[in-house]
């Protein structure tokens, strides 16, 4: 990150789901490991406007198309 001059300020995890909302367990994520998560380094560049009322460091989201990250 801070080769294109961002700071690491905080780490997401995105726990992956299926369509019952059941954490994967088992199936066509990865090769080695069955990864259910997934996670997402948080970088600021400059001093933003920072919105500090998220509570939380975890998204608990159903998988999508291949790559595709979820909305949240």
């Amino acid at each position: 990150l801070e080769l294109w001059g961002y700071k690491r300020v905080e780490e997401l995890i995105w726990v992956k789901t299926n369509q019952l909302q059941r954490i994967i367990r088992t199936g066509r994520t990865g090769h080695w490991l069955n990864h259910s998560k997934e996670h997402c380094l948080v970088g600021i560049k400059g001093n933003p406007e920072v919105n500090r009322n998220i509570d939380t460091d975890v998204i608990v989201a159903e998988v999508r198309e291949t790559s595709r990250k979820p909305d949240e």
